[in-house]
């Protein structure tokens, strides 16, 4: 069944209203009408099912909600923060639709001394972050996800990387991690997790680099602050690569 997103403005009374792209989405591209059901979601978590009444000249669809979703009793998702270089559009939007697949709480764009893309480049910085977020929502839509990655306006790389020495445990993939004992570290420092995730009070940050990799400068701060470095294996990975293969493993390892 197809999932749209609700924002919290389109529910009142018992009845939804879905406007914009969401709505061209389920009526032009899913040619959904009167009587159909879909499922949809807020973003926090909140999952319903809705019968759709009409659709309107405007591409409005308003309808019923036939019921509230339960959410599983599962135990709570792990809050996983990846910090990501700046990238190229194609590259970065890639990432983020990953990375909500798999499941990441939080993405936060870093810009890092090697990064093709800056800070300047980025502006208009609402219309960047308004299509990060799109992204988001269009990988949400289609793996069922019930609730939206926070993204963060973009910070430095030590800015970041201090403040997330603070919240917990942080994991940096480097591709010079291969001769450095603390490269061995990542399955021990994941192991150490799982019980706080498991209780869901885990939090845990992933930091990627950007096309030319992490600076010398980059890696001692990290090393100051504690980072485990990490290899993700023999080759050289793009970053988007490099972000999928990262999440994968940590997601994998704390189960």
């Amino acid at each position: 069944m197809p999932q749209f997103f609700l924002p919290p403005e389109g529910l009142a009374g018992g009845r939804f209203r879905l406007s914009g792209r969401e709505a061209e989405h389920a009526a032009k591209s899913r040619r959904l009408g009167p009587g159909d059901l879909v499922e949809l979601f807020d973003g926090s978590g909140r999952r319903f099912l809705g019968e759709i009444g009409s659709v309107g000249r405007g591409g409005d669809i308003e309808g019923r909600i036939v019921e509230e979703r339960t959410p599983s009793a599962s135990r709570p998702a792990p809050r996983v923060t990846l910090h990501l270089a700046l990238l190229k559009a194609r590259g970065w939007e890639l990432s983020v639709e990953k990375a909500t697949e798999l499941g990441v709480s939080r993405i936060m764009p870093v810009a890092c001394e090697r990064s093709v893309v800056s800070l300047e480049s980025r502006a208009p910085l609402d219309s960047f972050l308004a299509r990060s977020r799109r992204a988001a929502m269009a990988a949400s839509n289609q793996c069922g996800r019930p609730a939206l990655p926070a993204i963060e306006p973009p910070r430095d790389f030590e800015e970041a990387i201090a403040g997330a020495r603070e919240e917990g445990p942080v994991l940096l993939a480097w591709e010079g991690a291969g001769s450095d004992a603390a490269g061995w570290g990542m399955r021990e420092t994941l192991s150490a997790l799982k019980s706080g995730f498991r209780q869901g009070s885990g939090a845990l940050s992933v930091f990627i680099g950007p096309e030319g990799g992490f600076s010398p400068r980059e890696i001692e701060a990290a090393r100051r602050a504690a980072a485990v470095l990490c290899g993700l294996g023999p080759n050289i990975l793009r970053s988007e690569t490099a972000a999928i293969a990262a999440l994968s493993a940590v997601f994998y390892e704390i189960g």
